[in-house]
């Protein structure tokens, strides 16, 4: 191989790494499709999810609907969680978690998600949290669909007990 081949493919190499390495899945995502419906439900936070720990594992359902006339591959599922005032501003990616389950048509099914939020979060602010799964038509694998089955604005908590200079005061004086 010649020195202006080899520097050819470096650069080649280089700029097909720089191109992957700037793809998200939640910044590039396909459209949904009209035959699925998606629902969600959070078995441990009375089901709607407004409210959630930092710091501890969270768990959240999607129920997943095929309603077309396809085979559908339901390959992954990912989370961001993002300022509440500018969605485009992310502050936690979560998981991609391979689902991998084919659901043929007329068909539906329940999987979870589970996922932490940073200990080091901001519980006296409000965030937007959104989940999609996404999946292909098995026929035709280039057909990619991602389907978001959560996103709102969620308020944030600690599990562990906070301790303030009032609470230290009572102590020492006790």
């Amino acid at each position: 191989m010649e020195m202006r081949d080899a520097l050819a493919l470096i650069l080649g190499l280089l700029a097909a790494f720089r191109g992957w390495a700037q793809f998200h899945p939640l910044s590039m995502m396909p459209p949904a499709s009209e035959d699925v419906s998606v629902s969600f439900y959070y078995p441990d936070h009375d089901g709607h999810g407004s409210k959630l720990p930092v710091n501890d594992v969270v768990t959240v359902l999607c129920h997943f609907s095929n309603e077309g006339e396809s085979t559908l591959n339901v390959t992954a599922a990912m989370g961001s969680l993002n300022m509440a005032h500018d969605f485009n501003f992310y502050v936690q990616n979560f998981t991609f978690k391979p689902v991998g389950l084919v659901l043929p048509p007329n068909e539906e099914m329940t999987f979870s998600y589970e996922f932490i939020m940073d200990p080091r979060l901001d519980t006296t602010q409000d965030y937007t949290l959104a989940h999609s799964v996404f999946y292909e038509n098995v026929a035709k694998p280039e057909d990619w669909y991602t389907s978001t089955f959560f996103n709102s604005t969620v308020e944030l908590y600690t599990t562990e007990a906070e301790v303030d200079l009032e609470s230290i005061v009572m102590i020492i004086g006790a």
